[in-house]
């Protein structure tokens, strides 16, 4: 009984990997902006719900390399749906495609050209790249 416990206690190597990643804050004006576009749509898309049918985050920023690129941890594998969604997403706040594939999008909002990269079927580490 004790064994069964544990073993649905474990963590996977891509829950430990969003565990210990660090949630920080963009820094730069311009990865606020691109931060205030892309966590909306990116919980929306990642995010579950409890019993209670409360959000369970499922998306925090991880790094933030000085306005030029945000990296975010997703607590689940990342699949080739999600870009189609993130793409939806996207066109429907008003961002312009200007390039995508399966785990890639190119999209310019507000003057922001931003490069997304996701990391599809990694089941060690689930992150998306946002270069601006």
């Amino acid at each position: 009984m004790a064994e069964e416990k544990n073993k649905a206690a474990a963590l996977t190597p891509l829950e430990i990997y969003y565990k210990e990643s660090p949630e920080v804050e963009p820094a730069s004006q311009k990865s606020k902006q691109a931060h205030a576009v892309l966590l909306p749509l990116l919980s929306r898309i990642f995010n579950d719900k409890d019993k209670e049918g409360e959000d369970i985050q499922m998306v925090k920023l991880r790094e933030e390399f000085g306005g030029s690129m945000l990296t975010y941890a997703i607590n689940r594998m990342i699949v080739k749906k999600d870009t189609e969604a993130l793409k939806s997403g996207l066109l429907a706040t008003g961002a312009k495609i200007l390039d995508s594939s399966d785990n890639g999008i190119t999209a310019a909002k507000d003057g922001i050209t931003m490069v997304i990269t996701l990391h599809i079927g990694n089941d060690a580490k689930a992150v998306i790249d946002a270069t601006l």
